[in-house]
């Protein structure tokens, strides 16, 4: 009797590849529109929404500037004078600033914290004074729900994708295509506005003495600009180096589970025997 030994080494099916292939392009085309969404999202939450509205409105509505003392001394000297504990910057808007809270504070602080509360007003959407909001009517708290919303939907196709994806794959793939599609989805957002952050803080329109008046539309409106991206950038840019690093540590795990593995197992080859012993 001829006995032939022939070790096979065990490969997925050939349709898996085709089906990781597929998984993949699916988990990245759905990241990058989830990531989209969630840019939006951030952009208008609360904490970044109010102060980039309060921003935009004071350099709007503050044509000598934000720094100069004119105006607001002015204020304040009369209803010192009036034996009045709050003023009343802007008549038409039924907001009010105690005298004791804005006590020390520089002009620049004291036009941001009554700009800051007229933006509250509308991210709450109280627009019983804002009869004309504008583009500003659209950045509210409905909106920024409208966006949390959209993102738990679009969070399914993703989550799908990715399960797909890391059963489809082969042994160390399983953890390092999924870690390669979320690095090749985030680095760009990474370095978009990593780069947004650093031209803000060096370009010449993050100047503190900016004055409104006198300056063409193009020039307040990138003043603007500049100054609210500031804001909002920091946030963002340190999730995503987050994810970044988790990426990066994911690559080098599964390097050195391989290296491990390759040196544990012993090297097996083919091998045929023969043997003539008649039964």
């Amino acid at each position: 009797m001829v006995k032939t030994e022939i070790e096979i080494k065990k490969e997925p099916p050939r349709w898996h590849k085709d089906a990781k292939w597929v998984s993949g392009i699916i988990l990245f085309i759905s990241m990058v529109v989830f990531f989209g969404t969630y840019d939006l999202y951030v952009l208008t939450t609360r904490e970044n929404a109010v102060p980039a509205l309060g921003l935009t409105l004071a350099i709007n509505y503050s044509r000598i500037g934000l720094d100069d003392p004119k105006d607001i001394n002015e204020v304040v000297d009369k209803a010192k004078k009036d034996g009045q504990t709050a003023i009343q910057p802007i008549p038409q808007l039924d907001i009010k600033i105690n005298l004791k809270d804005i006590e020390g504070r520089s002009p620049r602080d004291v036009r941001l914290f009554f700009f800051n509360k007229i933006g509250e007003k509308i991210y709450d959407q109280d627009k019983s004074d804002l009869k004309e909001l504008g583009l500003f009517g659209v950045i509210n708290k409905n909106t920024n729900l409208l966006f949390r919303n959209a993102l738990v939907v679009l969070s399914i196709i993703p989550l799908l994708s990715l399960l797909a994806l890391i059963f489809f794959s082969h042994r160390f793939g399983k953890i390092v295509s999924p870690a390669l599609v979320v690095f090749l989805v985030v680095f760009p957002q990474a370095a978009f506005w990593g780069m947004m952050q650093t031209i803000v803080s060096n370009s010449r329109l993050n100047q503190t003495n900016f004055v409104p008046e006198g300056k063409s539309i193009m020039e307040v409106v990138s003043f603007t600009l500049y100054n609210i991206l500031g804001v909002v950038t920091k946030s963002l840019v340190m999730l995503f180096l987050i994810i970044l690093t988790v990426c990066l540590v994911l690559f080098s795990v599964a390097l050195i589970l391989k290296i491990i593995f390759r040196k544990k197992l012993p090297q097996k080859e083919d091998k045929t025997g023969i043997d003539n012993k008649r039964v």
